[in-house]
């Protein structure tokens, strides 16, 4: 299951890239470093521009899909829904456009436990509520300059994102 997800998520971002590549025509390789409480917890190169395959999105997941049942609805016409949550690791970036001075990105982190599981609604119509700490942003909009490192801003600040755009040389 969890790798059933994590593949359904990759190919998503896949699929969701519309990046524009506007004179870059030599590889790009963006470094990541991702840190927690000032510890390492995600270090990569991606390569995000060539010139053979375009634009790519990075992806990581690592964590498990939590299952819960949602109520809506009253009187007679009640809905019960099985739902599901990622719970865990992920870094999703994605490019938007790249050109031969920078790269224009999306970054979506997330890094969240799930403490356990509390009821709500009404007597007749309960649902479960999974109780997720963490971080967990979506859709940062970040402009990497080749050859500079740039923060992406966090609004937790135990965790430190840090993105670097490199032209690879033939």
């Amino acid at each position: 299951m969890k790798r059933k997800l994590a593949i359904a998520l990759a190919v998503i971002g896949l699929a969701s890239v519309t990046a524009q590549s506007r004179a870059a025509t030599m590889p790009q390789e963006l470094d990541i470093a991702w840190l927690k409480d000032g510890q390492q917890i995600q270090v990569a190169s991606h390569l995000l521009f060539s010139e053979a395959f375009g634009a790519s999105p990075f992806a990581l997941f690592s964590g498990t899909s939590t299952p819960y049942a949602t109520c809506a609805g009253d009187g007679p016409t009640r809905t019960v829904r099985s739902e599901s949550l990622f719970v865990g690791r992920a870094l999703l970036i994605k490019p938007i456009t790249i050109d031969s001075s920078k790269a224009q990105l999306t970054v979506s982190a997330r890094d969240t436990t799930l403490e356990g599981m509390h009821a709500a609604g009404t007597a007749d119509c309960r649902s479960e509520v999974p109780d997720v700490h963490g971080l967990s942003e979506n859709d940062i909009h970040v402009d990497v300059p080749v050859g500079q490192t740039v923060d992406v801003p966090l609004r937790d600040s135990r965790y430190r994102l840090t993105l670097t755009l490199r032209v690879i040389s033939p």
